[in-house]
């Protein structure tokens, strides 16, 4: 693959990125000309484009919430769909800028951009259990999501326990089938390759596939191998739209 020449990276403090009063965008002092949330810049040496031309790319990919179906405490249907009417991105969004953990980020209605929104039906209120708990891997985007996932659940009357576990641990929870929060937290993100990496994303994501259960991730290895099978590799991102 071609690289390019040149790459900044910035290394913040994880840990300061979680006091509110840095966390907040409205605080920080905004670059010009950066319309996106997300985005890396790249240059060449010698390179003579001015600031002002540089462009930032809003990632493809997105953070989301998983059922999970090897939960100590597993939820019914009626359950989870009041819960994913509760965690709706906007009412997210809600939560994190009252609280002020709000980030560069925008509503998510597929886990790519440039899929059709899904549409899903509205859940009735039940009641949920006492008890309902979230994993992720410790990530700032992810702390603050289940933070804000954790405010809408107490307020529907349930107790929530947050757990966010290195990122080898929560692989390797899933892998021996140990994972047995109620939610599961995670994210995926394409690389410049972005056929092969959506591939990749699905097919050797091991927390995905422990929290589908064993029906469903039995489906979905025999849909990704179909997609490998009889789709080029230009076709996949399209292949792979539910």
């Amino acid at each position: 693959r071609a690289l390019t020449d040149l790459v900044t990276i910035w290394i913040v403090n994880d840990e300061k990125m979680e006091n509110p009063s840095l966390a907040a965008n409205t605080l920080q002092p905004q670059p010009v000309l950066v319309d996106d949330m997300c985005g890396h810049y790249m240059s060449t040496p010698n390179s003579e484009t001015s600031p002002a031309s540089k462009r930032s790319r809003t990632e493809d990919g997105c953070l989301f919430a998983l059922f999970n179906h090897h939960a100590k405490h597993a939820l019914s249907q009626a359950q989870r769909r009041y819960i994913s009417d509760l965690i709706r991105p906007e009412q997210l969004a809600e939560v994190m800028k009252s609280e002020k953990i709000n980030f560069g980020s925008v509503a998510a209605y597929n886990l790519l951009p440039n899929w059709k929104p899904v549409l899903r039906p509205f859940g009735d209120a039940v009641k949920l259990p006492k008890l309902i708990t979230i994993a992720g891997y410790n990530y700032t985007a992810l702390r603050r999501c289940a933070r804000a996932i954790s405010s809408r659940l107490e307020r529907a009357g349930s107790r929530v326990e947050i757990v966010m576990y290195s990122y080898r641990e929560l692989s390797e929870k899933a892998k021996n089938g140990t994972l047995d929060e109620t939610l599961v937290v995670t994210n995926i993100n394409l690389d410049d390759n972005r056929h092969a990496s959506a591939f990749s994303n699905f097919f050797s994501n091991a927390v995905l596939y422990h929290t589908l259960g064993a029906q469903n991730a039995a489906w979905l290895d025999a849909q990704m191998e179909n997609v490998r099978a009889f789709s080029p590799l230009e076709d996949y991102l399209s292949a792979l739209e539910p």
